[in-house]
């Protein structure tokens, strides 16, 4: 008798976490706008015009643009031009857009720029 009622708890929590697990799995993610990374670029160009920039790499899903000195920066505005997350790490900012896919737009936005600039 013990037995039984044991089963029937296990099963009840078995079917508990796989109608848990299903209704996360369909949980929808919020559709992020598509925003073409030249725009983005351009309005974190006019963001970043005080200081000059070093060095930019893209690691990890996140941009990180070396500056000669970060205290002239006006952060809030930097994080006005449609920054999801912004760090700042030395005179390295460490940031990211809504969507991995914009913050590499943007990154090679970066990079077109900088080859064109050189040529």
């Amino acid at each position: 008798m013990i037995t039984d009622s044991w089963v029937w708890v296990l099963l009840s929590g078995l079917a508990l976490l796989l109608a848990l697990s299903v209704s996360v799995l369909k949980t929808k993610k919020p559709n992020v706008p598509h925003i073409d990374g030249s725009v983005l670029y351009e309005a974190l160009r006019v963001a970043l015009s005080p200081v000059t920039i070093e060095e930019i790499r893209f690691i990890r899903d996140k941009l990180n643009v070396t500056v000669n000195d970060v205290h002239r920066l006006d952060l809030q505005a930097l994080k006005a031009t449609g920054i999801k997350s912004l760090n700042v790490v030395g005179q390295t900012l460490k940031f990211n857009y809504a969507s991995p896919s914009q913050t590499q737009a943007v990154y090679e936005a970066f990079q077109n720029d900088l080859e064109s600039q050189v040529n």
